[in-house]
């Protein structure tokens, strides 16, 4: 997998929605997409041939300037691994600011 090939997104706080670009005839190739926390313990997990799928992570922690809580998104494609540092968090600019979680 190249450098860009694995897009991740938090739309929720416990959400996390992931996109795996690979190469047209990997499409079928079975993925396995798995969410450590800062524990190493597999907080979320998913396998399968589709290229966009959203996973829930219970009592996900959010990221903030005061607590960067962060998570590794690994991503398996065949014999090619990549891991991905992300945080949960939500951003909103409203009228009166700007948000962060909320």
């Amino acid at each position: 997998m190249a450098e860009n090939d694995v897009y991740i997104t938090t739309p929720e706080t416990d959400i996390v929605s992931v996109k795996v670009s690979v190469n047209p005839e990997c499409d079928e190739i079975d993925k396995t997409i798995e969410i450590i926390n800062d524990s190493g313990k597999v907080v979320g997990s998913w396998k399968g041939s589709r290229n966009e799928v959203k996973l829930k992570v219970n009592n996900a922690r959010v990221w903030d300037t005061d607590n960067p809580n962060l998570y590794v998104l690994r991503v398996t494609v065949g014999n090619s691994v990549k891991e991905t540092e992300f945080g949960f968090r939500t951003i909103e600019f409203k009228e009166d600011g700007f948000y962060l979680n909320g």
